[in-house]
């Protein structure tokens, strides 16, 4: 008598395993409560699209279209952002205008497509005055609030003292030494728009002229990853293996032989060249035609006080009655009484000294040394140095 479970011939195991009461009753239940119901839900729903006509699928389609052709630029905005800037958005040519000398600043910072000794690439800074387009160009290591600063004390000493200076939303050009320099300046600051470079055209357009002139400087590696690859290749058959990137792009120039070129390159390259913003003129012409008022520094060594270094938290101490302590050491002060907040600046010439400025820069309060008593005030010696509240109206 055959057994109840027993294998047909021919049959596998796995036939068998499917036969078995417990694999079946297994299976049975997620059948009926989950696949069932769907294949049941699928088929109402192909006997109901079956008394339609496609035509809606084509309307839908056509309005897809016109609706595409509609906002095609705000598609394009949204899908490539890039190709939406150079093709569609509306360009202001010459909107950013200044009425006077020293109106308007506009500084930014790009690394330099030139390679110095050392194998380092640098980093530089450009200053350009709207009305006169007259340039100037710091070469820094790295990006740093301190290089910012440089270089409006080499644009000031030059220049004179600028109403505003626009910039972008980079660490450097926010950074609280910055906006300190400027208020105890008077200058105002304007911050672009972020990711909208176009606010600060004019010094964007000089920093892409100024790398397009270094191409035949020594040590070039070109604007882009393509262009260094290409040169590369250019000047592999020439290269030893395992050569330096130095003797690959002909290094030459260090840090200040590339600054005196930088500075070349402002006052007799593009600063004699005519401008047609300035109506065929060069900047050297306007900035000398001018008859206006020029703001000027009388002592830069209150603008070097202004850029002298600051300890961490700022600079901001709160004076004890063992004085003012910076980095581990004390320096007492007469000039403020316990509990007042103060600024303090590492002296630039004499790192045994600080000075002392109120808590918001404005009055400056004395310099003093390293575990000196009293306070050099600002009615001493150090007044010849510095004074803010000079700057403004000097």
């Amino acid at each position: 008598m055959p057994q109840e479970n027993a294998v047909p011939a021919g049959a596998t195991k796995s036939d068998h395993c499917l036969r078995a009461p417990a694999a079946t009753v297994e299976l049975r239940e997620p059948a009926s409560t989950r696949l069932l119901p769907l294949r049941a839900g699928w088929q109402r729903l192909k006997a109901a699209a079956a008394w339609l006509d496609d035509s809606w699928l084509r309307d839908v389609q056509r309005a897809m279209r016109r609706w595409e052709v509609e906002y095609r630029n705000e598609l394009l905005r949204l899908r490539d952002p890039d190709a939406y800037r150079s093709r569609v958005e509306f360009a202001a040519t010459g909107s950013t205008r200044a009425d006077d000398l020293n109106d308007l600043w506009q500084i930014d910072a790009s690394p330099a497509d030139v390679m110095l000794t050392g194998g380092k690439r640098h980093s530089i800074y450009m200053c350009i005055d709207i009305y006169s387009r007259r340039t100037i160009v710091l070469v820094t290591q790295t990006p740093r609030a301190s290089a910012v600063g440089a270089l409006i004390r080499k644009a000031i000493l030059a220049w004179g003292v600028p109403k505003v200076i626009k910039t972008d939303n980079g660490s450097d050009f926010t950074a609280s030494s910055t906006t300190r320099l400027f208020e105890a300046l008077g200058i105002t600051i304007e911050l672009s728009p972020p990711y909208q470079p176009k606010t600060k055209g004019d010094v964007e357009r000089v920093i892409g002229t100024f790398q397009r002139d270094l191409a035949g400087c020594p040590g070039f590696i070109g604007h882009s990853v393509a262009d260094r690859k290409v040169l590369e290749n250019r000047k592999a058959f020439n290269a030893r293996l395992g050569a330096k990137a130095e003797a690959l792009f002909d290094v030459e120039m260090d840090l200040r032989e590339f600054q005196n070129w930088c500075d070349s390159w402002s006052d007799q390259i593009y600063g004699h060249a005519p401008h047609e913003s300035l109506r065929r003129k060069t900047p050297f012409e306007v900035a000398a035609a001018w008859r206006g008022t020029v703001r000027r520094i009388e002592h830069p060594e209150a603008l070097d006080i202004l850029l002298a270094p600051i300890p961490g938290n700022d600079g901001i101490r709160t004076v004890t009655k063992t004085g003012v302590r910076v980095d581990h050491h004390h320096y007492y002060t007469s000039a403020a009484m316990p509990g007042t907040r103060v600024l303090v600046r590492m002296d630039p010439t004499d790192m045994g000294r600080v000075l002392l400025f109120a808590e918001d820069g404005e009055a400056w309060l004395g310099a003093v040394r390293r575990g000196g008593r009293g306070c050099v005030r600002a009615g001493g010696a150090a007044s010849t140095v510095g004074y803010p509240h000079r700057l403004r109206h000097d």
